[in-house]
Parts: C-alpha cells; structure tokens; sequence
C-alpha cells in the first residue's frame, strides 16, 4: 500500500539472513508501526495471519 514506499530503507537495514520466526514476526511489527507512523493515508488497524505446516497463528 501507500506505507510501503518508507519501508524499503528500513529493511535494507534491519532483515537478516537467517533470521528466526520470532525476529521476523517483531520486525513486521515494527515496520507497519513505522508505516503507519509516518503515511496519514494508512490505516491504525493491522490483521496479521502466519500460517506454517497448515497452522495458522493470529496476531492482533
């Protein structure tokens, strides 16, 4: 969407090789914090679905 054009530098910076399923999920957190942050045009609501193996995980 619209807050993804602020989100390329961030991660540029902040992604890893290798980075485990708890990293990954605080740094999707952060970024749509920081996109959401910075674009009026984003909403303040996220749903995120993660879903492995058939499981589906719900952070609200």
């Amino acid at each position: 969407g619209s807050g993804s054009s602020y989100l390329y530098g961030f991660f540029d910076q902040a992604w890893k090789e290798g980075m485990t399923q708890e990293e990954a999920e605080e740094l999707v957190k952060k970024a749509v914090s920081l996109a959401i942050a910075r674009d009026g045009a984003s909403g303040g609501v996220v749903r995120t679905v993660i879903v492995r193996h058939h499981v589906q995980y719900f952070m609200f």
